[in-house]
């Protein structure tokens, strides 16, 4: 999976939702919409997330475990843009065929959730595999990391004792607190 420096080093945002002051007795609808906007977007992937940064970097540095010879890890790294493309491009097409349907629903009273859930979406897929395939074209670097053989051997098996702790101590010398937000379902 491909996850974003800010995620790692434990600077995103993720899982928190846009709220206004106490101050506020009510909650507008402008509130309520990106509230609303927040609670989706904390949904996505982190591999979702890290498409946003991807249009700013001109280079890409692929950490691997060391037991991985470099081609493996290069097939590895195109397998996955490959597939994240793909997904992208299919639900694209999905979305995209659906969007004029919900127009329909204009005629009903009230506002259309459909039609704006399927344009964000349409937008989405269309951002995403635009930039899966800027990614192909980034100067990718790879580097084996003797360390990430121990965080392999953590979070392969289905089972493994004091997990978070071994995590976050690879975490902790890898020098990213949020690496353990990747792998823990809580912090």
């Amino acid at each position: 999976m491909l996850y974003s420096r800010k995620l790692l080093l434990g600077q995103g945002d993720e899982g928190e939702a846009v709220t206004d002051s106490p101050k506020v007795p009510e909650a507008t609808l402008w509130t309520r919409a990106k509230t609303l906007y927040a609670r989706l977007e904390s949904k996505r992937p982190a591999s979702e997330k890290v498409l946003k940064e991807v249009s700013e970097v001109t280079a890409v540095r692929i950490h691997y475990p060391a037991s991985l010879s470099r081609e493996q890890a290069r097939t590895i790294y195109n397998e996955l843009l490959e597939t994240q493309i793909r997904k992208h491009k299919k639900w694209l097409i999905i979305d995209g065929a659906l969007l004029p349907f919900s127009a329909l629903l204009t005629l009903v009273p009230g506002p259309n959730l459909a039609l704006a859930y399927l344009a964000w979406r349409t937008l989405g897929h269309y951002k995403g595999r635009a930039l899966g395939q800027s990614m192909s074209e980034l100067e990718v670097t790879f580097v084996a990391v003797d360390l990430l053989e121990r965080l392999q051997k953590v979070v392969t098996p289905f089972f493994t004792f004091h997990r978070a702790r071994k995590i976050r101590d690879v975490a902790r010398t890898l020098e990213l607190p949020g690496l353990a937000r990747v792998y823990l379902k809580s912090k």
